[in-house]
């Protein structure tokens, strides 16, 4: 299974079809997945297992509920995309349950954005913060998350008239 997530995860990457952020956030998953087991094969993977990981990844690694649920995400795409290509008839997810927790973090109000847009405005913060609060700001503006953000090429955004686009 970790061989076939490899060449899986080499083969989005070139196809252009996958943002920078999520190859690299899959590439994360599966280096996490491998200190858990390195050699892990299509056949270890039971309901057993994957409860055994996400014990792992709570005891061990400390992860939250919906960074387990990522975690195991990533295993289910991975283990349907085997599937698709005939490589294997394991499925332990119908075993095994997902489980997310429905957030709950706090939104800026109208308020808040503006008052961080006045602060802006008046460059009076220290030049790195200054530069932070940009970055904020831009990702406010346009929902990009901060993984699609780091990843972001000036050269994807293009002006039209007095309109912007990413």
């Amino acid at each position: 299974f970790i061989a076939f997530c490899e060449k899986e995860l080499d083969r989005r990457e070139t196809s252009g079809k996958y943002s920078p952020a999520t190859i690299k956030s899959n590439w994360f998953k599966l280096r996490k997945l491998k200190t858990f087991r390195a050699n892990l094969s299509f056949f270890d993977l039971t309901s057993k297992t994957l409860e055994e990981y996400e014990n792992y990844l709570r005891v061990n690694r400390n992860n939250d509920v919906n960074t387990i649920f990522a975690a195991m995400k990533f295993i289910r795409t991975m283990l349907n995309s085997a599937r698709k290509q005939n490589l294997t008839k394991v499925y332990p997810f119908d075993q095994y349950k997902l489980v997310y927790k429905k957030d709950t973090r706090d939104r800026l109000n109208v308020q808040e954005l503006e008052l961080l847009q006045k602060v802006y405005n008046e460059e009076t913060l220290p030049e790195h913060l200054q530069n932070v609060l940009t970055y904020f700001l831009f990702a406010c503006y346009t929902g990009l998350t901060w993984g699609d953000l780091v990843s972001l090429d000036y050269k994807e955004i293009e002006k039209e008239d007095d309109t912007y686009l990413i």
